[in-house]
């Protein structure tokens, strides 16, 4: 199917149209395009999911969404379609095309009966008008070596390096046995794996070294990166932690333990931890960690009800939303949530309202990262019933909160 306005002609590109359509996202970003990319990158490309805008025969917008499996509070899962590679070229801003592409993806992931929808924002101020939150905060860390010690050390041992190969062979059974109970992480697939320790361009490693892989048993591992440098004859290097999971909280200690023990290395650096990232508590010195805000994954309710519930809750409760949904018409009016210990209801009501809130501030407050008492205060949403506030809270609190690790 097409959607044509004027000489502008939305649809899914072709086999043979995908390497014009790489090269149009690359460019969009300010990036180079690169063969060895383009071929790593239709492995996880589905075709029919792949949108972009023709003028004629070029390609001045762009979309795709791939398919995951996100965990919920409670450990289950719900299909998740993960939106990525948006963008419009300079010359056609303004033009609509943002908002045609972005309301098409909806309509199909509604047709595949996905509930939720999630992606990572160059520019975050775009995605809220069209109903997308951010649900999952992340940290940055860095920290200089002389002030990386722990307050209680744990042994060393147990540790091994891997090369690419024996990663790519252990790691995906490390980060599925964590995945099935850390609210807000999305699977992998093997493609997935393969493109992300597969292959390591230097175009990807921003002046670091190659990847290295360090794995404890079956309780965790991290990946990071290594940057030489010297100042006044002393070492001065980095290690950039790209990923570190762990399945307990004695294997996250010992792989930080391992990170700030690694020779010829000044600051340990690391992007997308956990808003609840436990190390600055690990540490003698904490405050000597420098803690910055980090990129969120975004989340978008495209079914209020069914993901509502599928999610399971911290107590038991019953809750009116009013909802507001420009983008996803069917999602908007009031909703009743009953939530028990033996599971979860999500109808439409016509009683009064507890909360009034646009699916943004729902999409927010979904996985349990935000609470809906700090929406309000941030004059997000209305409660109009005394307990309302006190109830999401309680309903929604997830431990530990939601984290993805990974870019997609």
């Amino acid at each position: 199917m097409t959607d044509a306005i004027e000489h502008l002609v939305l649809r899914p590109v072709t086999a043979a149209e995908y390497t014009a359509w790489f090269s149009a996202v690359s460019r969009q970003f300010g990036e180079d395009v690169h063969e060895d990319d383009i071929a790593a990158y239709r492995d996880v490309t589905k075709l029919d999911r792949t949108l972009a805008v023709f003028d004629g025969d070029e390609i001045v917008a762009t979309a795709t969404i791939d398919s995951f499996d996100m965990t919920l509070p409670g450990g289950r899962q719900a299909p998740c379609a993960g939106v990525t590679a948006v963008g419009v070229r300079t010359t056609h801003r303004r033009q609509g095309l943002l908002r045609r592409m972005m309301l098409r993806q909806l309509a199909d992931i509604r047709e595949r009966d996905e509930p939720l929808a999630a992606l990572l924002a160059s520019e975050s101020g775009i995605y809220g008008r069209f109903g997308y939150g951010p649900s999952t905060p992340t940290l940055t860390l860095a920290i200089d070596r002389p002030w990386a010690r722990l307050a209680r050390p744990v042994e060393p041992g147990g540790i091994r390096l891997l090369d690419a190969d024996t990663a790519l062979a252990e790691l995906p059974a490390v980060y599925e046995r964590v995945q099935r109970s850390q609210p807000g992480m999305l699977t992998r697939t093997p493609a997935r794996w393969q493109l992300w320790l597969g292959r390591d361009p230097d175009h990807y490693r921003d002046g670091y070294s190659a990847r290295y892989h360090a794995l404890l048993g079956d309780r965790g591992y991290v990946v990071y990166r290594l940057k030489d440098d010297w100042r006044d004859n002393a070492p001065a290097g980095r290690l950039r932690v790209l990923e570190l999971v762990a399945a307990d909280p004695e294997a996250a200690a010992a792989l930080w333990q391992y990170c700030f023990s690694v020779d010829l290395v000044a600051t340990v650096e690391a992007e997308m931890r956990p808003a609840d990232e436990p190390l600055v508590h690990l540490l003698v010195e904490p405050l000597r960690l420098r803690v910055g805000a980090g990129e969120p994954l975004y989340t978008r309710l495209v079914s209020v009800p069914d993901a509502l519930r599928t999610r399971a809750y911290a107590a038991a409760g019953s809750l009116v939303f009013d909802v507001r949904d420009d983008a996803c018409p069917w999602n908007a009016g009031r909703w009743r949530l009953e939530a028990t210990p033996d599971g979860a209801t999500c109808e439409p009501t016509q009683a009064s309202a507890d909360l009034s809130l646009d699916v943004v501030e729902l999409a927010t407050a979904y996985l349990g990262g935000v609470r809906f008492s700090r929406l309000a205060r941030a004059r997000r949403l209305d409660a109009h019933t005394g307990d309302a506030l006190a109830t999401a809270d309680a309903m929604f609190a997830t431990d530990p909160l939601p984290w993805n690790p990974f870019s997609f």
